[in-house]
């Protein structure tokens, strides 16, 4: 039997490392590989000796990357050879370049070694497949702007799109990972932070102990944590909190643990350590506990006990972190060490004043004890040096000669100078600042004290920096002037703060001036407008002067606009509120529309059954309707569906929960959907404030959506928006119920909808929003049903696999990840047929379209009430099969 031959792979790369090193990944594999360096060299030898497979460079010397793909799918010898093309994907246009050179598929530098080895391997053994294969039959796609025929011949393009999902996918789980590293990383720092910080503040060895212990229960994972101190050589328990009562009130109690026994023997000098806890492995009920980080306490270099920090599992610190946490246990042990050395000097003081009482003869004794005392008070001061240091706050000392003495960590971070960049040099702090207060600044250069002074420090980058500096005085033992001590706040965050809260007080007050301002404007208009008119009546022999008073008319009526939208947003337009039909009138509104949106925009109306009657300004309510029909097409200018949709809302205190500033009551709701480009949140948090727009200058004023906002407002009504990029809008406002009815309409009050009592039935909620999920199981639960909770439809998928004993699946049908809510009920329908869907979407019409008529769904509204959601669970429920 004769031997397999290795596939033979040509590369065409100018680069010779890039080509020696992909040479080695494919030769470690098996393959034969041979280089060539431009692609008319490699032309020449594929032509020679045709290869099994070629992976050109794009950019090379003499004949690039598309140029060879294109010769060699031009040569009937090579043709069906598969040709791999090396992109670094800057442009798009290169997948279609490959497209058009019929290249079969593409990598990425740097390569991935497992992407690339598996489509080498997909083209070599498909490559015979394709060959027998030569069918015309296929589909016409376009990509682009440009279209492509697919057949068996350029299954390259599915290939190539195959390929950039691949990469797509890859990219994202890395960074999907990378994201999930971080938050924990984040999570861990931030408690660590705050565990240092809380030192800070801690004067006695108990108070260090708790508040190391307390501060710990934040790192992530950490379940449970204790303290435990050498008294000479006994262990003593100092603090903890979250353990299992029996560990320290049982016979276990008295057992030396092998975090104790490694502390004895010197193997925990090198830092934190994670260990299965034996102690917590002989109790009973000990909820799971098992691990714990377990990092050493030294004072003076010398170990003083052990702090452990306990979790369920192995707790998943890294290196770093646990470099961190032997931080975290020197400065645990410095605050020990600093709450010790206060309790020494106090006890030194009163040796003192004992000792002043003494006899002259005793001096001597006093003095030794003296000198004790200035060598403990050396180390309190180093220990309020390294305090100093931990301090978020800059603290400066100045000599007389306003040369910098101490300059902390903080005052590092904040203005980007080291201490070994300052210290013994003036300070740079105000330098070429004009803004400083000249009055404050010499204050402190003559050593007065002065509080609060805010001012800009400059940055090492020649930046100012906003910042609240107190200063005073440092002096000699001979209460001479020594220097000066600053400590500064860095303030900007708050500067920002109080900015905002400044411009949303003066956005109110503009509201109200505008209003104001706009009603006195209208009223001379008026008086303009008439006397033009007039005058025009008087001067119709005389072209000019007529032309000069139409053009001042004009621009009174611009004017007269113009103050009518000042007054909408200034919630002080003149309103005629009247009792209406709701129905009737978007009925007779959609005529109008068809006229005005154009024949590329359908428009659906749903009308609510036994609708109330609402109290309002008919006209502005139809300017409100066109304005936001307006908008939606806009939103789609290929053409789309407008839905508008009206319906009795009865607001309770649930209800409110999910609509703040919606107050409890009877409401008519009329909705105005599109399915046009969406809008991001960063869009919807701005979309009714005053002259924001997103249309291109000269295409909008920015006040038509903050008339609407205005007019709903004063009606004493509510709206809200609910949007989706690339899904569509929903505006939807609430107005009050009127308490009697219009003249043309007798209707009867639609009863409410009692709640719906559940008999035990299982429930799985997929939603893939925190709060929306909590809303969704707390009215479920209310409802009396079982409830179970999934994050996105592949989680629920699993939940089923495991336990399908469920009687109904409700579900977002818009969640991140492969499977969304219709795909999930698609599954279910594959799967679980017996088990019914109940999807809620903000698009429902759209979703619907989507859904497989053969599956048993239905889709209500969001946002919905609970209510609405009894009647989908009672639809789907009682309906099901005995």
């Amino acid at each position: 039997m004769s031997e397999i031959k290795p596939s033979r792979i040509l590369i065409a790369e100018d680069s010779r490392t890039q080509a020696q090193e992909l040479a080695i990944i494919l030769e470690e594999y098996g393959y034969q590989v041979e280089i060539a360096h431009d692609g008319k060299q490699a032309l020449e030898r594929a032509k020679a000796d045709p290869p099994d497979l070629i992976v050109s460079d794009i950019i090379m010397p003499v004949m690039d990357g598309y140029a060879l793909c294109r010769e060699v799918k031009g040569d009937e010898s090579l043709m069906n050879t598969p040709f791999i093309l090396v992109t670094s994907l800057s442009s798009p246009h290169d997948v279609f370049k490959g497209l058009n050179v019929k290249a079969d598929n593409f990598i990425v530098k740097p390569y991935d070694t497992d992407l690339l080895l598996s489509r080498v391997k997909y083209l070599i053994t498909n490559r015979h497949l394709r060959e027998s294969g030569k069918l015309q039959v296929g589909i016409e796609i376009e990509l682009s702007g440009q279209r492509h025929f697919i057949t068996a011949e350029r299954q390259q393009i599915l290939d190539l799109l195959i390929s950039t999902y691949e990469q797509a996918v890859s990219l994202y789980d890395a960074l999907e990972q990378r994201q999930r590293e971080l938050s924990r990383s984040y999570d861990t720092l931030n408690a660590l932070y705050g565990l240092a910080e809380g030192l800070n503040s801690c004067r006695t060895e108990t108070e260090v102990a708790t508040s190391a212990i307390e501060r710990g229960m934040n790192l992530p994972g950490v379940e449970a944590g204790w303290i435990y101190l050498l008294d000479g050589d006994e262990f003593r328990l100092a603090a903890s909190a979250g353990e299992p009562e029996a560990l320290f009130g049982g016979p276990e109690s008295d057992l030396e643990c092998a975090c104790q026994r490694r502390l004895r023997d010197d193997k925990l000098a090198t830092g934190a350590n994670v260990l299965e806890c034996e102690r917590l492995s002989k109790i009973e009920s000990s909820d799971g506990l098992r691990f714990h980080a377990t990092v050493p306490l030294t004072i003076g270099g010398e170990m003083c006990g052990i702090f452990n920090l306990v979790g369920a599992e192995d707790i998943k610190f890294s290196e770093e972190e646990l470099k961190t946490l032997s931080g975290i246990g020197n400065q645990i042990g410095i605050a020990l060490e600093r709450a010790h050395l206060q309790e020494n000097l106090e006890r030194q003081v009163r040796k003192r004043t004992e000792a002043l009482s003494n006899e002259i003869t005793e001096r001597k004794l006093a003095q030794e004890k003296e000198l004790r005392a200035n060598e403990q008070l050396d180390r309190v001061n180093e220990t309020l040096s390294r305090i100093l240091d931990s301090t978020p706050i800059a603290t400066v000392a100045l000599d007389r000669e306003q040369k910098v003495v101490t300059w902390n960590r903080a005052a590092e971070r904040i203005f980007g100078y080291t201490t070994e960049e300052v210290s013994g040099a003036p300070n740079p702090l105000f330098e070429d600042v004009e803004a400083v207060d000249q009055g404050n600044l010499q204050a402190i250069l003559d050593g007065e004290e002065v509080r609060n002074w805010d001012t800009a420090c400059r940055h090492k980058d020649g930046s100012l920096i906003d910042v609240r500096i107190s200063g005073g005085a440092l002096t000699s033992r001979h209460a001479e002037l020594a220097g000066q001590v600053l400590t500064i706040e860095d303030i900007r965050d708050r500067l920002q703060i109080e900015q905002q809260l400044r411009q949303a007080q003066k956005m109110e007050a503009i509201g109200n001036l505008t209003g104001g301002i706009a009603h006195d404007f209208n009223n001379l208009l008026t008086i303009i407008i008439g006397n033009v008119d007039l005058a025009t009546k008087q001067v119709e022999e005389n072209p000019l002067i007529k032309e000069l008073l139409d053009s001042a008319l004009g621009a009174c009526l611009r004017g007269a606009e113009l103050t009518r939208q000042l007054l909408a947003f200034g919630r002080r337009q003149t309103l005629t509120p009247e009792v209406i039909d709701m129905n009737r009138l978007v009925r007779s509104m959609v005529k109008l529309l068809g006229r005005t949106l154009g024949e590329h925009i359908k428009i659906q109306l749903v009308e609510g059954d036994d609708l109330w009657p609402v109290l309002i300004d008919a006209a502005q309510l139809d300017s409100a309707i066109v304005n936001l029909s307006v908008n939606a097409r806009d939103a789609m200018p290929n053409g789309g569906l407008l839905t508008i949709e009206t319906a009795n809302i009865l607001c309770d205190a649930s209800f409110e929960e999910t609509h703040p500033g919606l107050k409890p009551g009877e409401y008519v709701s009329i909705s105005i959907s599109d399915t046009g480009s969406g809008m991001d949140e960063e869009v919807v948090a701005h979309v009714f404030e005053p002259f924001f727009t997103t249309k291109e200058v000269n295409k909008g004023t920015g006040l038509g959506l903050a008339m609407v906002y205005g007019f709903v407002k004063q009606s004493g009504g509510h709206i809200t928006v609910y949007s989706e990029v690339g899904v569509g809008t929903t505006f939807r406002l609430y107005l009050p119920r009127a308490q009697t009815t219009p003249d043309h309409s007798k209707q009867d009050r639609k009863p409410v909808v009692e709640r719906h009592v559940a008999n035990g039935e299982r429930i799985l909620v997929v939603e893939d929003n925190t709060a929306v999920r909590g809303i969704a199981e707390r009215q479920l639960k209310e409802l009396g049903y079982n409830v179970a909770i999934a994050g996105n439809g592949q989680e629920a998928v699993e939940r089923l696999k495991r336990d399908g004993d469920f009687s109904l699946v409700f579900s977002d049908v818009v969640m991140p990840g492969e499977m969304d809510g219709i795909a999930l009920a698609e599954a279910i329908g594959r799967e679980w047929p017996h088990i019914p869907v109940l999807l809620t979407s903000g698009f429902p019409e759209t979703a619907l379209s989507r859904a497989n008529p053969d599956v048993r769904v239905r889709i209500i509204n969001k946002p919905y009430r609970t209510e609405d959601l009894v009647r989908g669970l009672e639809e789907l429920l009682g309906s099901r099969e005995p």
